[in-house]
């Protein structure tokens, strides 16, 4: 529903801004000398409001880009709402069963059909996308379980080191795809008005002659 409001370049910024900010707060918390907490712990909300909004916000990336949303749940739990790093990451995988299946669906039923053109006419297919699902499906499973397990007992720093390098790779990433976009976006009018002039053309000639 955003997509029409906001050009994709701003939303593909935005969130490479969002990976760099949260990249940079958990180096930080990496070089502290203070020893965080190694295992996962009980934990109250200090606010229950807080958790309505970052929910809304995982949801909002996971459906935009077709991300999981783990990458702003954790640091949005662990920084916005004070949660344990370890609790964050077990929270947003349970959380992201939900909000991916939603998103999933939604995308599936908005590309059936829809055909892109590059080059050569193709037609986006609910039931390719299903197959390929279903590929992958199982090694996500065997490899969630035992990331899971990992996260369990290994050091919370090197933990967070591994988010960070997640992070800074999916900054990367997003960057790369919103100057591409950017340049779409820049060379549109311009496409437009030769598309405009090219037709006009075309038509000039026809008119003279009647």
């Amino acid at each position: 529903l955003a997509r029409p409001f906001m050009p994709t370049w701003v939303i593909y910024f935005l969130f490479a801004l969002f990976m760099v900010y949260t990249a940079y707060n958990n180096v930080g918390k990496i070089l502290s000398p203070k020893k965080a907490r190694e295992e996962v712990t009980e934990f109250k909300l200090p606010n229950e409001w807080i958790v309505p909004v970052v929910a809304t916000i995982m949801g909002f990336a996971c459906g935009l880009l077709g991300i999981g949303g783990g990458v702003v749940a954790v640091p949005a739990l662990n920084i916005f709402v004070g949660m344990p790093f370890k609790n964050s990451v077990a929270c947003s995988a349970v959380t992201i069963v939900f909000s991916s299946t939603v998103a999933a669906i939604v995308k599936l039923l908005s590309i059936h059909g829809m055909t892109l053109t590059n080059g050569a006419d193709i037609t986006l297919n609910a039931t390719d996308a299903l197959v390929i699902a279903a590929c992958m499906a199982p090694t996500a499973l065997i490899f969630g379980r035992l990331g899971a397990h990992l996260t369990k007992i290994t050091p919370t720093k090197l933990v967070r080191a591994v988010f960070v390098v997640i992070l800074i790779w999916a900054g990367y990433k997003y960057v790369n795809k919103g100057c591409v976009s950017f340049r779409k976006w820049k060379s549109a009018p311009a496409a437009v008005s030769a598309t405009i002039e090219a037709r006009t053309s075309q038509v000039e000639p026809s008119q003279v002659s009647a």
